[in-house]
């Protein structure tokens, strides 16, 4: 007997019409029972919306309903017949196949796989059995194995993988009999089974809505008991044709459709964002017509969805994606993922990483670890220094920065080798301790391989201890998401349990945790009901949603219809063949879904993007073109024309009225206490710009992250400074044996480097130390000449910090000078000086170059040491100069100062005025300045923003 087929009128959407033939199909006198009744649905949102829809109507009619059972199309083949076994759990399924896949032979395992993991990647070889897994559900939804493909294959042109799929006869073989000796069941295997011996029965009605695309497998089941089956095809009667038995979509039948469509209901926007104010302005067309939950916005490219939502926010109009939030962007994901990364690495960086995350953060608050003395090397300090002892690791996020701070300094490979320094004493102290809770925290996982289900415990305890005195707010979406990821992590690592001892792999906590992970890629939690929300469904979802207004975005080929060109095993022509989902069967099942859109929408709007969110090119749908030959010109002209679609839908924006322009260059404020000292070095600063002088060094602003990977500029030149600072103190410094001179320098670099870096620091670092010793071998060589010709240095890295050397400024004020000289050198006992300030850039500019552009003061360092060194009595004939010591060792030289008294004069003059404007806080406007200038506040300043604010 033939399944029943009822049609139901397009021009309503399917779910009302479904309920209204339910109610009366089973109404009998005051009462609707459907307990006798199975209808099948394609996903879980139609099947609550169908019940909600039953209700309403029977409540409507004051009938009393007994409700159906509302199953998917997925889950109902295990309602017409009895398993004989229990199934196989989906990762129980993976390993099966990943463990038949890995007993073959090196020559069959390449002829599926041309490069195979190694034998100790467990994830890689997991995703290959879980990728055989999915060829095997995909064919035997069809009622295919892989035997199957091996025979009907040669039967398409150009098939020449007949022995591969042999290979994969003999894996999926091999995975089915793992499975019967541990008495699980294939789930798909199982169905086949019950085909095969004709075990469907059902004594109840089975009731189809809206499967227009199911596979062959579910069909003969059905087939079964066709005598109990009716089918609902949302189309008129006369299209009967295009639909089979079973109320599925004949594909030829809907290839060449025209399809009923109102071309002023296509609008075309340039890029994501003017999709988004597209959307806006479809909704402020409606001027009230619909309240917000008549409205659903359709999504066929899901990365649309927060650009959306920003937009609809800013609006004041509340949204809702149905898929909610993916437990891949949740915290417990997140923290277990950097849990697994700083197991695998032991890195600086992937601890950092690690302790910036906020729950783990937030854990560390609530750790009262007292700092234990006796860790500190005792060489430390000095003996008779006292150390501040922290009462707990936490100090806010004071400490992070202060990790940063570390990292630049040290530039760690691993975390442990601590440095500890007088000056920063107690951060480090704070950040080992840090380091000290966190190797406690995961000590469980830090164990070898164990099998798979031992890392059940260690893993459901850290989760506990990291989450178990949290409270949480169930009304907040993030903390309802962070609970339900981890409800859901408990759940899996469960199921880890169950995995029988055969087919469990062993790893490390590391490989463990991302197979955790693995299993949460495709998860989320659903958002919670919002009357007043606008819904945001995805494209399969839209022909059984019943409100009166939509709006599509992204209707662009490759979104709708999707195609899939490319296939590792089963390419397009192949699956055309054996009936799979192919190109023409994507098509046609869109190609229905747009028809029963434009037939059941009161608004309808379509959204065609030009550009994707990288920026490019993208086509129209093809179902655009699906029109008759007058329309599909004027579309082409729409589409592809010189058309300001997205201009004429511009929404009328709250923001529209704020006459601001958003990038506002925030103006100096009056500082809380005057400045009383200026480096030397910093008006140079002033001088090319006076905010970034405020933002620097009246602010302190300062960028601080851990992104280096090896030395910066800066810290290549203070190492460098510190080792010639060693050695200006040393015996050697009065050598004049270059042998001498080079050793000693050596020794320096070397113990400067352990003392900066320690033993565990970045490669590079070693890499750069190479470079500055080559510089400083031939440094070496000019300091054996320069020492010849009598000169020996008197000081070296003189400091005038707090040495109390004024500057008297013409009002009748001082300011404080503050700098360090680099070298002071004297000839002999003369009263000859000069003083270098040394170079390592690569490209050194003579000092009137450095300090003047065309007769401008551009910098005054040089002028101002003549100032520093009154506070160390010197007097005489004092020169000013460079010793550069750049990539090209050839170069390695003194450049001298070639100033005159007047020019110094005029440097002084200069010092005055700069010295008097920021004593009088002139730190406004911003000026033009290059790109690489204090970069970190480009932001701030608005560099290279077409709309910033004009400066006057």
């Amino acid at each position: 007997m033939a399944v029943t087929r009822r049609f139901l009128d397009w021009r309503q959407p399917a779910l009302p019409a479904a309920a209204e033939y339910l109610i009366s199909t089973y109404a009998m006198l005051e009462t609707v029972d459907l307990s006798g009744v199975v209808v099948v649905v394609p996903g879980r949102r139609a099947g609550r919306r169908l019940l909600e829809l039953l209700v309403e109507s029977a409540d409507r009619k004051m009938l009393r309903l007994t409700p159906p059972t509302i199953e998917t199309a997925g889950c109902l083949p295990e309602l017409l017949y009895e398993p004989k076994l229990k199934f196989a759990s989906d990762l129980i399924n993976k390993f099966a196949w990943t463990a038949a896949l890995r007993e073959l032979n090196d020559a069959s395992i390449r002829s599926i796989i041309p490069d195979p993991p190694k034998s100790h990647d467990i994830s890689r070889w997991l995703s290959f059995g879980e990728l055989l897994w999915k060829q095997h559900r995909e064919l035997a939804a069809e009622g295919f194995d892989f035997q199957d493909v091996a025979t009907r294959g040669p039967e398409v042109d150009a098939f020449d993988e007949a022995e591969r799929w042999e290979v994969l006869r003999t894996v999926q073989e091999a995975c089915l009999q793992k499975l019967d000796a541990v008495e699980l069941w294939d789930l798909q295997s199982a169905r086949l089974f019950a085909i095969k011996h004709q075990e469907c029965r059902t004594d109840k009605d089975i009731v189809l809505v809206g499967t227009s695309d199911l596979n062959t497998a579910t069909c003969e089941m059905l087939e079964q008991v066709s005598d109990r089956v009716t089918a609902l095809v949302h189309a008129p009667p006369k299209l009967a044709k295009r639909f089979d038995d079973y109320g599925c979509i004949v594909p030829d039948a809907w290839s060449n459709v025209t399809i009923d469509l109102d071309s002023e209901k296509i609008a075309v926007a340039e890029g994501p964002v003017d999709q988004a104010e597209a959307v806006v302005a479809t909704l402020a067309g409606y001027q009230g017509r619909y309240r917000m939950d008549e409205v659903t916005i359709g999504m066929t490219d899901e990365r649309l969805v927060p650009e959306i939502n920003r937009h609809l926010a800013a609006e004041g109009v509340a949204s809702r994606w149905v898929v909610g939030q993916q437990l891949n962007e949740s915290r417990p994901y997140r923290l277990l993922a950097a849990v697994a990364e700083f197991l695998e690495t032991k890195s600086f960086d992937s601890f950092a990483s690690l302790i910036r995350h906020s729950d783990l953060d937030a854990w560390l608050f609530r750790q009262p670890v007292e700092v234990v003395e006796d860790e500190i090397p005792a060489d430390a300090f000095e003996p008779d220094s006292d150390i501040a002892m922290p009462a707990t690791v936490h100090q806010s996020t004071e400490w992070l920065r202060q990790l940063d701070d570390y990292f630049n300094r040290h530039l760690p490979s691993v975390p442990g080798d601590w440095i500890f320094t007088e000056a920063k004493r107690a951060e480090v102290n704070r950040i080992q301790h840090v380091h000290q809770c966190i190797s406690s925290l995961l000590e469980t996982l830090s164990e070898k391989k164990r099998p798979l289900s031992e890392w059940v415990q260690p893993l459901n305890s850290l989760l506990l201890t990291v989450y178990g005195d949290v409270e949480f707010d169930l009304e907040a979406t993030d903390d309802s998401c962070t609970l339900a990821a981890c409800t859901k992590i408990h759940d899996l690592l469960l199921t880890h349990s169950d995995i029988p001892p055969s087919l469990i792999p062993t790893v490390e906590s590391a490989q463990a945790i991302r197979l955790l992970l693995k299993e949460l890629t495709n998860e989320s939690v659903p958002p919670p009901p919002n009357d007043e929300a606008v819904e945001l469904l995805g494209w399969l979802e839209l022909p059984l949603d019943d409100s009166p207004a939509l709006v599509v975005t992204m209707f662009n080929e490759g979104y709708v219809p999707s195609s899939l060109n490319s296939d590792a095993f089963l390419p397009n022509e192949l699956r055309r063949h054996l009936g799979l989902l192919d190109n023409r069967r994507r098509y046609a099942r869109d190609a229905y879904a747009m028809s029963v859109l434009a037939a059941s929408r009161s608004d309808l709007q379509l959204i065609v993007g030009r550009r994707d969110m990288r920026g490019d090119p993208l086509r129209p749908s093809r179902l655009l073109f699906a029109a008759q030959p007058t329309e599909i010109a004027q579309r082409i002209l729409t589409c592809f024309g010189d058309v300001d679609a997205a201009e004429a839908m511009q929404p009328t924006s709250s923001a529209e009225s704020n006459d601001g322009n958003g990038f506002t260059v925030p103006r100096p404020v009056p500082l809380q206490s005057p400045i009383e000292r200026i480096g030397v070095t910093s008006f140079r600063t002033y001088l090319a710009c006076p905010y970034r002088f405020y933002l620097r060094h009246a602010l302190y602003l300062k960028d601080v992250d851990d992104s280096a990977s090896e030395l910066d500029a800066l810290m290549f030149g203070n190492l460098m400074h510190e080792v010639l600072n060693r050695f200006g103190h040393s015996r050697a410094a009065a050598s004049l044996d270059v042998n001498d001179i080079r050793s000693e320098l050596n020794a320096q670099l070397l113990a400067t480097v352990n003392d900066m870096f320690g033993k565990e620091r970045v490669a590079a670092v070693d890499v750069q130390v190479m470079q500055i010793q080559a510089r400083l071998s031939a440094f070496a060589e000019w300091q054996a000449n320069w020492a010849a010709e009598g000169w020996r240095i008197q000081y070296s890295e003189a400091s005038f910090r707090d040495k109390g050397v004024k500057l008297e400024l013409d009002d009748g004020r001082t300011v404080e000078l503050d700098g360090r000289i680099d070298r002071i050198d004297r000839l002999g006992s003369s009263n000859q000086y000069v003083i270098f300030d040394y170079k390592s850039s690569e490209n050194v500019r003579p000092p009137r170059a450095a300090h003047q552009k065309k007769d401008e003061w551009v910098d005054l360092q040089l002028p101002l040491y003549r100032h520093l060194v009154k506070g160390l009595g010197l007097k005489g004939d004092i020169k000013l100069g460079y010793i550069v010591l750049p990539k090209d060792t050839k170069e390695v030289k003194s450049l001298m100062a070639d100033w005159t008294d007047e020019e110094l004069k005029d440097a002084d003059a200069k010092a005055i005025e700069v010295a008097t404007k920021i004593l009088d806080e002139q730190f406004w406007p911003p000026a033009d300045v290059n790109p690489m200038f204090f970069q970190e506040f480009a932001a701030i300043c608005q560099d290279n923003v077409f709309d910033r604010e004009v400066i006057a």
